[in-house]
């Protein structure tokens, strides 16, 4: 997969999964299920509106498995030069190990956040949240701060560190 390689400069340091929370295609799953009811109903007694409400149900099912799908979970990956954190196919964030100057444990709140996905928080950070658990919050280039969902936060901090030490553990 050609993901593997993008903005990776040397050999890869650390590699982590962090999967979605299970309530995000468990919620996917009933409302795609809620739109086929919808149309089979539908089509039993409006026989002339069948077409119409089957590419419209049938458009936000599939919408709503491509989001599913997109947005499973983030990858981070960790290499002697830079930091990587993906979520999904558009959202990629790259950070020069040199340009990160705070690495600090927190945990990604609903009241934070408002939610997990792709978010910008009331402190203006970028997020890309899995669920309302451990997460990094980094700050890098002149004050600006990027979150995101890890299940190692002590051990991918202490990396950090030890890659740059002029990075401060909060």
């Amino acid at each position: 997969m050609k993901s593997s390689s993008i903005d990776h400069e040397g050999p890869i340091i650390y590699n982590e999964w962090v999967p979605i929370h299970r309530f995000v295609p468990v919620s996917i799953v009933l409302l795609v299920i809620l739109l086929i009811a919808t149309v089979i109903t539908t089509s039993i007694i409006e026989q002339e509106i069948r077409l119409l409400f089957l590419l419209f149900c049938g458009g936000f099912s599939l919408l709503f498995i491509f989001i599913g799908f997109n947005f499973r979970g983030v990858k981070i990956t960790l290499t002697s030069e830079t930091l990587v954190v993906k979520f999904g196919l558009f959202n990629t964030r790259s950070i020069p190990l040199q340009d990160i100057t705070v690495c600090e444990a927190i945990n990604a709140s609903f009241g934070r956040y408002l939610g997990f996905g792709v978010r910008i928080s009331f402190d203006s950070s970028l997020a890309f949240t899995t669920n309302f658990k451990e997460a990094l919050r980094l700050t890098y280039q002149e004050k600006r701060l990027f979150v995101f969902s890890t299940r190692n936060q002590q051990e991918l901090c202490e990396l950090l560190v030890n890659l740059n030490e002029q990075i401060v553990v909060k």
